[in-house]
């Protein structure tokens, strides 16, 4: 994964999609687990890009390799950038909109305040992409 300057993103307006775990929503709301890092994330929180992937398009390419998701919900570069969390292009060989939020600097709790800081903004926002 990428994390240097020629990956920036720094479209302060690009909306980052994040696909969000059936067990994660309870009556339409995602919990802050839905942005929270696992151990096998290795410090970068996975986001896609609205600019190459509207969200159902980002929801489709989630849902076609096999991992579950019950909605899209999406923050910005701008608010990562609220809490002096950068954002970097990361396409992966199946999806060119995929980005990586660099939480690596932050121990297990501190990176846990700032995704649950993330997730608070996306609930503001709201679901951007629910299946039917």
């Amino acid at each position: 994964m990428p994390i240097a300057t020629e990956y920036l993103i720094d479209d302060l307006d690009e909306l980052l999609h994040r696909n969000a775990h059936p067990t994660f929503i309870d009556n339409g709301r995602i919990s802050s687990q839905a942005f929270r890092l696992t151990s096998r994330d290795e410090g970068r929180l996975s986001i896609q890009q609205n600019s190459r992937a509207a969200a159902a398009i980002a929801y489709e390419r989630y849902t076609a390799r096999g991992l579950q998701s019950g909605g899209v919900w999406s923050i910005t570069v701008a608010e990562c950038g609220q809490f002096t969390l950068s954002v970097y292009d990361d396409p992966l060989e199946d999806d060119d909109s995929h980005a990586i939020t660099d939480l690596i600097a932050y121990s297990v709790s501190q990176a846990r305040k700032l995704t649950n800081k993330l997730a608070s903004k996306a609930r503001e926002r709201g679901c951007q992409y629910r299946p039917h």
